[in-house]
């Protein structure tokens, strides 16, 4: 039993470690908001035991399971929408969420039409402009990862 006496979701979730022994990994999640305060535990994201989708088709996750057997780092994870700049609508926009010494920026983009050149590779034909879009896995695509080169996609900026 684990008796939390933090303002955070806390669980202790049983598991196997990798040797398959039995262990237990104490889950501890905190929400915060914008000013970088605690959110109260009755409004504070719960810890979840399994993916939890926007509609309950589990096709577009909105929280992610926390369980794992091990984690060397923390998970920063924003469940949102990005706003364009200025509050007026445009095809698209760079977005960035910023912690401690840490800056991750992503491009936005309004809905975007894609056709075949010749019938054989995709482009975008239309980029309608937007105020606000849900970031969320069904409307990322591409781009680059500086760990990971090779997973660059070329043909998305």
């Amino acid at each position: 039993m684990l008796d939390n006496l933090t303002p955070f979701a806390a669980e202790i979730l049983p598991g196997h470690g990798a040797d398959g022994t039995l262990c237990s990994t104490v889950v501890i999640k905190a929400t915060l908001d914008f000013a970088g305060r605690a959110v109260a535990q009755g409004k504070a994201v719960p810890v979840f035991r399994g993916d939890e989708s926007f509609d309950g088709s589990g096709h577009v996750v909105r929280h992610e399971a926390d369980i794992a057997p091990l984690k060397s780092r923390v998970d920063v994870l924003f469940n949102g929408h990005a706003h364009a700049p200025g509050g007026k609508a445009v095809a698209r926009f760079d977005a960035g969420l910023a912690i401690g010494g840490e800056n991750r920026v992503i491009r936005v983009f309004g809905k975007r039409v894609w056709r075949r050149k010749m019938g054989l590779v995709p482009v975008v034909q239309e980029l309608e402009p937007a105020l606000k879009v849900p970031l969320t896995y069904n409307l990322a695509f591409g781009g680059a990862d500086a760990e990971n080169p090779e997973m660059f996609h070329g043909p998305n900026p």
